[in-house]
């Protein structure tokens, strides 16, 4: 019996060889045709809503005058006109080009200091009426919020989810799929007791028949647990720089790790935030008479480096009052 020509074998190799990659590149460019698409739709259906909504000055366009104007039209003796207050609608509507465009000098530096989307952006919000809007704080709560179109049905759950495709479809991406129980455990876990979870949860979690239900369960037991108390403190000691005060164990009359234990336990204790800070800050003067009332302000009196002793009263007193005031401003003002 006599064998195919070699030749034959390697040409018919070689075919499928070339219909193999032929259907590869085919598969590659329908995928990102499809992938084009749908990012063309998010872009269609998130350009249209943008357009339908009013412009908000708070969340819109007044970052791009922070960022673009502000270092020389805001403040006292600042150049005209200023930006920084509620007449800024009116400077807006004041400078307009003979062609509806912004009213900017004509100088290289006005003419190169905003990209084309922040002048449209700008010159939308002049066109609509130039309204001024105190920061978002100040304003009162609406009664209602319109939700932009659900780009995903099958993945949206509650109204958040719809402000998440919306933002995500702004920037051309989609969501992650979703996480599966254990995975969800153990980002709860982190999140609310700064812990792994346990190996009995794992096993739990891992056995349920509704993972969904029983994530809730956990997150009600991870709430009700020290360990979230712990972890909500961790914050506060960032803030307040617990971790980078002395030992100086003359610094302060009561000692640190009991404050530590009086703060935790107070955020445990689910009490009101406000009466913690007013505590810490003054807990010695609104209640001298009580034993207990300087344990709060043990932090405050505790500096946050090593003290020459060997300096004069006064300028001792100083470094102390300045670490009382660092701690203060970086607590509660966010300065460094």
């Amino acid at each position: 019996m006599t064998k195919p020509p070699r030749n034959r074998k390697r040409s018919r190799s070689s075919l499928l060889l070339r219909k193999a990659i032929f259907i590869c590149i085919l598969l590659f460019c329908v995928f990102w045709l499809l992938k084009f698409q749908r990012q063309k739709t998010a872009q269609s259906v998130s350009a249209e809503t943008e357009r339908l909504s009013p412009v908000s000055f708070t969340h819109e366009t007044r970052p791009i005058l922070a960022e673009k104007c502000f270092s020389c039209h805001a403040g006292s003796g600042s150049s005209t006109p200023r930006l920084d207050t509620k007449d800024v609608g009116k400077a807006f509507l004041s400078h307009k080009g003979p062609n509806g465009e912004l009213g900017l000098p004509q100088d290289s530096t006005h003419q190169e200091l905003l990209t084309l989307r922040q002048s449209s952006h700008l010159i939308r919000w002049r066109d609509e009426g130039a309204q001024f809007q105190k920061h978002w704080a100040f304003q009162p709560l609406p009664s209602k919020i319109t939700l932009p179109p659900n780009l995903n049905e099958t993945w949206t759950n509650n109204s958040i989810d719809h402000l998440y495709l919306d933002a995500l479809a702004r920037t051309y991406e989609q969501p992650s799929p979703q996480a599966d129980a254990l995975t969800l455990l153990h980002r709860i876990s982190i999140d609310l007791t700064g812990l792994p979870p346990r190996l009995e949860d794992m096993e739990r979690i891992l056995a349920s028949e509704t993972p969904t239900q029983d994530i809730d369960l956990f997150i009600e037991e991870f709430i009700n647990s020290e360990d979230f108390g712990i972890t909500l403190a961790g914050i506060w000691f960032d803030a307040i720089e617990f971790s980078t005060s002395s030992l100086d164990s003359n610094a302060s009359i009561s000692p640190l790790w009991e404050w530590r234990d009086w703060a935790t336990a107070w955020i445990n204790d689910n009490k009101p935030i406000d009466e913690f800070l007013r505590l810490q800050i003054a807990g010695d003067l609104i209640d001298p008479s009580s034993p207990q009332s300087s344990l709060p302000t043990a932090i405050f009196r505790t500096p946050l480096r090593e003290h020459n002793l060997e300096l004069q009263t006064s300028e001792l007193l100083a470094e102390k009052l300045a670490d009382r005031l660092h701690r203060l401003g970086h607590a509660f003002l966010g300065f460094p």
